[in-house]
C-alpha cells in the first residue's frame, strides 16, 4: 500500500538523463551551496544505451568521461572526399554509462543532495512550490527542474511548424581484421541511398577493429528497424568490404528537429531542461554541449539568488538559419548532400564547428551561408518562411 509521506527540498531535479545528471553535478561542484536538493528518478543506475558527441572543449567537464577523441574528420560522397585535421577543436565521444557512473559518484559525495529512486507519476505546481508525485510519497520543492515531461508529438509536429525527425540505428561492431583508421572519424558518409530522405552514415572508429557505425536519416517519419539494419549491412559490405563482424551493442534514437523552442513547462516553479526545453539544435540534433551550457547558467543563477527563467540558448539569427536549413531538408532533401559537401569543402571543419556552436561573427555567418551551391535556395526559403520569422522561439 502506498505510504502517505512527504519530503521538502529547496530544489528538485526530476530525471537522470544527460540534462538532469549534468545539472545535479554542476550544483554538486559548488561546495558552499547549502540548499537542499533532491535528485529523483525511477532508476538511477547507469545504462549503456547512448553515445554523445561534441566538439566544444568546454563540455569536457571531467577528463574521465571521454571515451575517445579525434583530431581528423572526413565527409565523404560518391567520387569525392573532404578530410581535414582539426586545428582549434577536437571531436569528442562520451558513452552514457561511463558518464553516468563518473558524475553520479561526485553527486553522491555532495552533502546537500539526496538521491531518491522512485517512479514519478506526476508533476504539478502550487502556491507553495512544485510537487513531484511518486508511488510512495509526495516530494515538494521551492523550484523544480525536469526532463521527463516532454512536449507531445502533436505539439512538436503541429501543423505550421517546420519539423523533421532525425532517426538512427547504430551498431558498435568488432571486426576480425584491421579495418578502420582510429584517428579519423567520418562525420557524414553520403555513399548510401537518399531514397528515404536526407541520409548519411556516421563512423566513429575506436580502434582498427572497433567502431560505432550509425545509419542516420532526416525525414518526417520513422522506418521499420530492419530497413536501417539492411542499410548498415550493405554499407559495411560495399564501402568497407566487411561481412564478418560482431555487433557488441545496438542503439536506436529519434531526435526532434524543430524550428523554435517547443512548448514546455517553464513557468516558475517548474522549469524544463535538456531536450524537454528545446535545447536540441534544430539543424543538427546535437544537444550535449548545450546541456552543459545551460547547466552552468542555471547553477550560476541559483548560487547568486537569481531566477533561472527560460533560456532558448540560441541567438535569434541562428534560430533563423536553422529554420532555413530545416525547410530545405524537408522540401528538397535531394539538395542536402550538395549543401553539406560545399559547407565543409569551402569553409573547413573548424569554421563549421564555430558556426554550428553559434560562436561565429555575423560576417563569418554570411560567408558560410553563401558557400552553398545555390545561394538562391536560402532566399527561396526566406520567402516561404516570412510568416514564421516573428514566431521563432515561441
Amino acid at each position: 500500500m502506498a505510504q502517505n509521506l512527504s519530503k521538502r527540498f529547496d530544489i528538485a531535479i526530476a530525471g537522470s538523463g544527460a540534462s538532469g545528471l549534468s545539472l545535479a553535478w554542476h550544483l554538486a561542484q559548488k561546495p558552499n551551496y547549502s540548499q537542499s536538493i533532491a535528485f529523483i528518478d525511477a532508476d538511477l543506475a547507469p545504462k549503456a544505451d547512448k553515445t554523445w558527441c561534441f566538439w566544444d572543449h568546454s563540455a569536457v567537464i571531467k577528463p574521465d568521461i571521454i571515451h575517445k577523441s579525434w583530431h581528423k574528420l572526413s565527409v565523404l560522397g560518391p567520387n569525392w572526399e573532404t578530410t581535414e585535421k582539426l586545428e582549434t577543436s577536437r571531436y569528442y565521444c562520451v558513452k552514457s554509462e561511463v558518464y553516468h557512473k563518473s558524475l553520479l559518484q561526485d553527486i553522491k559525495s555532495a552533502q546537500n543532495i539526496t538521491l531518491i529512486e522512485e517512479l514519478i507519476t506526476g508533476i504539478r505546481s502550487s502556491k507553495n512550490g512544485a510537487q513531484i508525485l511518486t508511488k510512495n510519497e509526495m516530494i515538494t520543492a521551492s523550484i523544480l527542474f525536469q526532463s521527463i515531461e516532454r512536449p507531445t508529438e502533436q505539439t512538436l509536429y503541429k501543423s505550421g511548424r517546420i519539423a523533421l525527425k532525425q532517426h538512427f540505428v547504430g551498431w558498435e561492431i568488432r571486426t576480425e581484421k584491421p579495418t578502420f583508421e582510429p584517428d579519423n572519424a567520418i562525420l557524414m558518409d553520403f555513399r548510401i541511398t537518399q531514397k528515404f530522405g536526407f541520409a548519411f552514415v556516421y563512423v566513429l572508429p575506436y580502434s582498427e577493429t572497433e567502431a560505432l557505425v550509425e545509419f542516420t536519416l532526416f525525414s518526417q517519419g520513422e522506418l521499420p528497424i530492419y530497413v536501417y539494419e539492411d542499410e548498415l549491412k550493405n554499407y559495411l559490405r560495399k564501402e568497407w568490404s566487411v561481412q564478418d563482424y560482431l555487433i557488441e551493442r545496438r542503439e536506436f534514437g529519434v531526435i526532434p528537429m524543430v524550428d523554435g523552442v517547443p512548448s514546455a513547462s517553464n513557468i516558475h516553479p517548474v522549469y524544463a531542461i535538456g531536450t524537454a526545453a528545446g535545447h536540441t539544435k534544430a539543424s543538427t540534433g546535437y544537444t550535449f554541449s548545450r546541456i552543459q551550457q545551460d547547466s552552468r547558467r542555471i547553477t550560476h543563477c541559483l548560487s547568486n539568488g537569481i531566477s533561472p527563467n527560460r533560456s532558448t540558448l540560441s541567438p535569434w539569427r541562428y534560430r533563423f538559419y536553422d529554420l532555413l536549413i530545416l525547410l530545405i531538408l524537408r522540401d528538397e532533401p535531394e539538395k542536402g548532400v550538395a549543401i553539406f559537401r560545399q559547407l565543409f569543402e569551402k569553409n573547413g571543419f573548424d569554421a563549421m564547428f564555430s558556426f554550428l556552436d553559434e560562436k561565429a561573427t555575423f560576417a563569418e555567418d554570411l560567408k558560410i551561408m553563401s558557400s552553398v551551391p545555390s545561394y538562391s535556395d536560402f532566399f527561396k526559403a526566406i520567402w516561404k518562411t516570412k510568416h514564421r520569422i516573428g514566431n521563432l522561439g515561441r
